[in-house]
């Protein structure tokens, strides 16, 4: 006769905890609450990983969107790196890894503040009547926050708007050498198309009036705070 002991008693005890536990079914409300982490992005030097985590929100409310930083050596050590008021995503690290740009919604000193520390200007683009905003109060509180780019240093302090462009940013690419960075931005209507839509004159026309994607060139160099006009993105 086969005798296993050892064997029959662990499955008995591994039986009654299972039924000792309570089972929960999985219903449609967990799933919608779970959270979300996406575009993990690993530091130059191979240490660390930027990462985006968003978290559910009633219909209506604010995107909540934060970058976490996680070692690669350690596990359990992650925390939220960028704190704001706004959705905060796509974070991208500086080739020579000592900070991090992003997009964000959040509230923006170049759009507040003239006569601030932060500068913005945009240059050899002139003539171009979609990179201004309307004067209409209205219209802003209507209009779809828009992903603007930020930096901010590994090494501690807050984060620095760079852009306050209309319409926002899709999404951008470090130069190799860090001075540059490429960024790609939807063209808006016209000041004349805005005017047209006004008035509920808003046929489509076939063929015509294309909204591209273009590619900018924002100039880090120096300090600088100019941005450059490139071509049509593909």
């Amino acid at each position: 006769m086969r005798y296993v002991p050892t064997l029959t008693a662990g499955v008995l005890l591994f039986a009654s905890c299972v039924c000792a536990q309570e089972l929960k079914t999985v219903d449609p409300a967990d799933i919608a609450n779970l959270k979300q982490v996406s575009d993990p992005q690993i530091s130059p030097d191979g240490k660390d990983v930027a990462y985006v985590v968003a978290s559910p929100v009633d219909p209506g409310k604010h995107k909540d969107a934060r970058i976490w930083l996680s070692p690669t050596d350690v596990a359990g050590q992650a925390r939220p790196f960028i704190f704001g008021g706004g959705a905060d995503t796509t974070p991208r690290w500086s080739p020579d890894g000592a900070s991090i740009a992003f997009l964000s919604d959040r509230k923006n000193p170049l759009s507040q503040e003239k006569t601030g520390p932060f500068h913005f200007s945009i240059v050899g683009a002139e003539g171009r009547d979609d990179l201004t905003r309307e004067d209409d109060s209205k219209a802003h509180d209507d209009a779809e926050p828009e992903m603007q780019l930020w930096v901010i240093s590994l090494h501690g302090g807050e984060a620095t708007p760079l852009t306050d462009i209309p319409g926002g940013i899709k999404s951008f690419a470090w130069s190799h050498d860090g001075k540059f960075i490429a960024i790609v931005r939807r063209d808006l209507d016209s000041k004349a198309e805005r005017e047209r839509k006004k008035l509920k004159n808003d046929h489509v026309l076939v063929d015509q009036d294309y909204k591209y994607d273009r590619l900018w060139i924002y100039d880090l160099a120096q300090h600088r705070r100019d941005f450059l006009p490139g071509q049509t993105s593909m």
